[in-house]
C-alpha cells in the first residue's frame, strides 16, 4: 500500500510539476525564514544564561529622586549596597560589583612595554571588579586562577583580543602594563577565553578593586550611600524568591540611608533584575550596552509564524484548486473500491513528501543565507550545522514536518476524498453535502484575504519603521553635526594640561581648515552617566531638579551652531565666568519659570560635592543630547575645570582635504601630548550610532515582509495559472463573441482585486494600532498619514496585479480556435 502511495505520489510531483515547484519552494522559503528567525529569537533569550545558576543571580537596580521621575531607574547602585545587603541577608549567598573606570576618565592610555618594544594604546573599556566577579559569572579564564585572579591590587584581567592586540599572544600572565603613565606596573593576572557575545557585560579590560582602595572602603563612609556607580550583583539562595527580598528593601534603607536622604532630600528604592531577563527586560539609565526589546523579538516571532503560515495556505490553496483534476481519479478509485481512509492517505503521503523535500531544501537555504544574515544583525551567532542537532532546532524541523503535514495535507485530502463518485463521473465536483462546494470556495478565499491582510500589516509596518527613523536622522538636532570632527583629549596628563590644552586650542585655529575649535566634557550623542540636582537658590531643599552637567569653554556655542534664546554664553575671560551657568529651555522649564528671560541673573544651587550657587547668565534653546528616541535632557552647561575635566575636542572643519587637514591636526595634537595616542572621529557618525538598532530592525522587517509577499505571491501565480487554465474555454468564448483583451484581463483580474480590498478594509484598522503603539517608544514622533496607511494597499494591489497579470494576459490574447477545437 505505502508503494504504491509513494508511486502515485512520484507521477502527481512530477506531472505537475509547476505546481511541485511552488508548493516546495514556498513551504521551503516560509520555513527557513521562521528557522532563521527562531535561530535569531533564541540567541537574544539565551542572554547571561550560561552563567552557573544564572536563575540566582540578580541585579540590585536604583530607583532614587536624582533620577527625577519616579519611573526612572538607574541600574547603578551605592557602592555599600552589595557588601552590606551580602553581611545582612542569609538569603544572599554572594555578591559582587563592576565599575565603570571612565566615571573617572574618558579614555585610559594603557603602555606596553614587551620584547624590547614599547607601544601605547587608547582603551575606553575598562571596568573595576570585585575578586569574586570571575567566580560568581562562567567567564572562564584562559589563564589564570578566577578565585585569585583579581584579589590583590595592580592586577589586571585582559580579554582574548586585547592580550593578542597587546603582545600578539594569550600567555600573557606575569606580563606588565602601566596606565596613564604611572611607573608602577600593573601586573596581568589572568586572561579570559573567548569573549561570548550573548551577556549584557561588555568589557575589555578587568582591573581588581583593591587597586583602587578608596573605592572599598567600609560601609559607614557617607559617599558609600550617595555614590550611585556600582553595577550590583547578588546570588540568592537556593529557593529563595527575590520578591521576598524585595519585601525586606525599605526597611535596609531606612536603617543605612535614612541620614543621607534627610541630609540631602532625596529618596531610594532598590528592585531586583534576573541576569537573564537584562538583555530583553531592561532599558534604564547606565546599561553596560543597549539592551534589545521583548516587544521586538515578540513581534518577529509573530512574523516568522505567519511566514510559514502564508506558505501552508499556499498549499492548501493550490491542492483544493486542483481537485477538479483529481475528481475523476477520486472516483474511479472509489468505484474500483477504494475507502475513503486510503484516499486520505494517499493525499497525506503526498503531503508527507512535499514537506520534506521542503525541509530539506529550507535547511540548505539557511546554512547559505545565514552568515549574510549574521552580517545584517552585526551579531555573531554559531553558524555551525551542529546547531541543528541542538533540541528546539531539533524539535523544531520534526515539527515543521509533522504539522505541516497534517495542517497542509488533512484539508485537501478530506476535500478530495469526500467527492461522490457519482457525482464526479458525470462531471459535477461538489463533495459529499449538498452546497458544500461553496463553503470550500469560501475558505480559499478567506485564506487568500488572510494572506494579503498580512502582506498589508507587515508593508504598513516596514514603512511606519522606515519614515520613524528618517524623521529622527532627518529632524533638526538644535546644532549642526556636519563637519565636526571628535577628538579625544588626552589620557596622561600633569598640572600644565590646561594651559597644553588651550595652546593647542590656538594653534589648530591657525590651519585654513578648521574653522572653530571648542573643548568640553561631553558631546551629543553621548549618554551623561552621572546628573546632579539643582534648585532655584529661593526655593526649599526639598524642591529639588534633576539636571545633567556639561563642562564647556566660551567657543562651545560658536563651533556646534547652537542658538540662545536669553543672555550670553561664555566669555574668553575664565575667571570672570567661573561663577556663572548656562542653562538649556528644558531646564529652565523644570524650575518653573515662565520664560527664559525670567531667569537672567538668577542664581540656583548645584549640586557638585555640597550645593554650590551660581548665577544664571544664559539660556539655550534645547538640543538633543540623545537621539530623539528620548525627550530633550535637562542641561546645565559650566565652564570646564578640574571637577568638569576636558574630555573631547570638537573641530569644525573645511573637509575638501579630510586626510591631510586630520593628518596635520593629529601631527600638532602629538607635538603637544607625545605620550598619547591620538583618537578621534567624526560627530555624525557617532551620533547616528544610536539609530543602529533602529535600523537593523527596520532592515529585518522589511526582508520578512519582503519574503511573506514573495510567497504569497507564489500562491497567486499558482491560483492565477490553474484560474485561467480552468476558464480557458469560457474566455475563448468570450472573445469570439466579441470581447476584447482588456475586458477579459479585467474579468480574470477583479476577484484578486475585490479580495484585496476585503483585506484591506481589516488590515488597515490593525496596521493604524500597531503603527500607533510602536510609536509610544519614541518621545519624537511621526504622525500616521493616511498615506502610510493607503500606500501598503497600492503596493499589494499592484504586486497581485502583476503577479496573475501574467497569466491573465496569456490568456486574454491567445488565439480562442485554441481552446474550442476539441469542443
Amino acid at each position: 500500500m505505502l508503494r504504491n502511495y509513494l508511486k502515485i505520489a512520484y507521477r502527481n510531483l512530477v506531472k505537475n510539476k509547476v505546481f511541485s515547484l511552488i508548493n516546495i519552494f514556498g513551504l521551503a522559503i516560509g520555513m527557513a525564514a521562521c528557522l532563521i528567525i527562531l535561530r535569531y529569537v533564541v540567541f537574544e533569550s539565551s542572554y547571561d544564561t550560561f552563567h552557573q545558576e544564572a536563575d540566582r543571580i540578580y541585579r540590585v537596580a536604583l530607583r532614587s529622586s536624582i533620577f527625577g521621575e519616579a519611573n526612572d531607574i538607574s541600574v547603578a547602585n551605592h557602592p555599600a549596597v552589595g557588601r552590606t545587603l551580602f553581611a545582612d541577608f542569609p538569603e544572599i549567598t554572594d555578591f559582587s560589583r563592576l565599575f565603570p573606570i571612565d566615571i573617572f576618565q574618558e579614555t585610559v592610555a594603557v603602555k606596553i612595554e614587551y620584547q624590547n618594544e614599547e607601544q601605547t594604546y587608547i582603551e575606553d573599556n575598562i571596568y573595576v571588579a570585585d575578586t569574586s566577579f570571575l567566580s560568581l559569572f562562567a567567564f572562564p579564564l584562559l589563564a589564570g586562577d578566577p578565585a585569585t585572579a583579581l584579589k590583590e591590587p595592580n592586577t589586571v584581567v585582559l580579554t582574548t583580543s586585547i592580550a593578542e592586540k597587546y603582545f600578539g599572544t594569550t600567555d600573557v600572565v606575569g606580563q606588565n602594563i602601566f596606565v596613564n603613565g604611572n611607573d608602577d606596573p600593573i601586573l596581568v593576572s589572568g586572561v579570559l577565553s573567548e569573549f561570548p557575545e550573548n551577556t549584557h557585560f561588555q568589557f575589555d579590560i578587568l582591573v581588581s578593586t583593591p587597586t583602587f582602595p578608596f573605592l572599598d572602603n567600609n560601609s559607614e563612609a557617607e559617599y558609600n550611600w550617595k555614590w550611585p556607580e556600582y553595577y550590583t550583583y547578588v546570588q540568592l539562595a537556593t529557593g529563595v524568591d527575590p520578591a521576598d527580598i524585595e519585601a525586606k528593601f525599605p526597611e535596609f534603607i531606612d536603617r543605612y540611608m535614612q541620614a543621607i536622604h534627610e541630609k540631602y532630600k532625596f529618596t531610594s528604592a532598590f528592585l531586583l533584575q534576573a541576569v537573564p531577563d537584562i538583555h530583553l527586560h531592561s532599558s534604564y539609565l547606565k546599561e553596560i550596552k543597549s539592551n534589545n526589546s521583548q516587544t521586538l523579538i515578540t513581534f518577529l516571532s509573530l512574523i516568522g509564524g505567519l511566514i510559514v503560515l502564508i506558505a501552508w495556505v499556499n498549499y492548501v490553496n493550490l491542492s483544493t484548486a486542483k481537485a477538479t483534476e483529481r475528481a475523476r481519479e477520486v472516483g474511479i478509485r472509489k468505484v474500483a473500491g477504494a475507502h475513503r481512509r486510503s484516499l486520505i492517505g494517499q493525499f497525506l503521503t503526498e503531503s508527507f513528501i512535499i514537506n520534506s523535500l521542503s525541509v530539506l531544501l529550507a535547511v540548505t537555504i539557511v546554512q547559505i543565507v545565514w552568515p549574510y544574515f549574521q552580517q545584517l544583525t552585526g551579531q555573531e551567532i554559531d553558524s555551525t550545522f551542529g546547531w541543528w542537532l541542538q533540541l528546539p532546532f531539533s524539535l523544531v524541523l520534526l515539527g515543521f514536518l509533522l504539522i505541516g503535514t497534517l495542517l497542509s495535507g488533512l484539508y485537501p485530502a478530506f476535500v478530495l476524498s469526500s467527492f461522490k463518485p457519482l457525482q464526479v463521473l458525470k462531471g459535477k465536483l461538489y463533495h459529499a453535502g449538498s452546497g458544500r462546494g461553496k463553503v470550500r470556495i469560501s475558505l480559499r478565499q478567506s485564506l487568500i484575504v488572510f494572506q494579503f491582510l498580512v502582506s498589508i500589516m507587515l508593508i504598513a509596518g516596514t514603512l511606519g519603521a522606515y519614515q520613524q527613523l528618517e524623521f529622527m536622522r532627518s529632524q533638526s538636532l538644535g546644532f549642526s553635526q556636519e563637519e565636526l570632527l571628535i577628538v579625544k583629549a588626552p589620557s596622561i596628563r600633569d598640572s600644565t594640561f590646561l594651559n597644553k590644552s588651550e595652546a593647542l586650542k590656538a594653534e589648530w585655529k591657525q590651519y585654513t581648515a578648521v574653522k572653530d575649535v571648542t573643548a568640553s566634557t561631553d558631546i551629543p550623542g553621548k549618554e551623561i552617566k552621572a546628573p546632579t540636582d539643582f534648585r532655584r537658590a529661593t526655593a526649599s531643599d526639598d524642591d529639588l531638579n534633576v539636571v545633567y552637567v556639561i563642562g564647556v569653554d566660551e567657543d562651545f556655542l560658536n563651533t556646534y551652531e547652537m542658538s540662545l534664546v536669553a543672555g550670553r554664553f561664555f566669555k574668553e575671560d575664565r575667571e570672570a565666568d567661573q561663577e556663572k551657568l548656562v542653562l538649556n529651555e528644558k531646564a529652565v522649564e523644570m524650575l518653573g519659570y515662565a520664560s527664559p528671560e525670567d531667569i537672567l541673573n538668577e542664581r540656583v544651587y548645584v549640586w557638585r560635592g555640597g550645593d554650590v550657587e551660581r548665577e544664571v547668565i544664559g539660556v539655550l534653546a534645547n538640543h538633543h543630547q540623545r537621539s530623539l528616541n528620548n525627550d530633550y535632557d535637562p542641561i546645565l552647561m559650566l565652564r570646564t575645570d578640574q571637577r568638569a575635566p576636558i574630555n573631547y575636542y570638537s573641530l569644525r572643519v573645511n573637509t575638501t582635504n579630510i586626510r591631510e587637514s586630520m593628518d596635520q591636526i593629529a601631527a600638532e595634537y602629538a607635538r603637544f601630548f607625545p605620550d598619547n595616542p591620538v583618537e578621534s572621529f567624526f560627530l555624525d557618525d557617532f551620533f547616528n550610532q544610536q539609530y543602529q538598532a533602529d535600523q537593523r530592525y527596520g532592515q529585518l522587517f522589511s526582508l520578512f515582509a519582503i519574503l511573506a509577499i514573495f510567497i504569497a505571491c507564489l500562491g497567486l501565480f499558482g491560483l492565477a495559472t490553474y484560474t485561467t487554465q480552468h476558464r480557458f474555454k469560457e474566455i475563448g468564448i468570450r472573445k469570439v463573441l466579441g470581447a476584447s483583451v482588456q475586458s477579459v484581463i479585467a474579468l480574470l483580474s477583479r476577484d484578486f482585486i475585490r479580495l484585496v480590498l476585503v483585506a484591506s478594509a481589516v488590515a488597515l484598522p490593525l496596521a493604524y494600532l500597531a503603527m500607533q503603539q510602536f510609536l509610544k517608544n519614541y518621545a519624537f514622533r511621526i504622525e500616521v498619514s493616511w498615506w502610510l496607511l493607503l500606500l501598503p494597499v497600492l503596493i499589494v494591489l499592484l504586486i497581485a496585479l502583476l503577479t496573475v497579470s501574467f497569466q491573465t494576459v496569456k490568456a486574454a490574447l491567445a488565439n480562442p480556435v485554441d481552446s474550442l477545437r476539441h469542443e
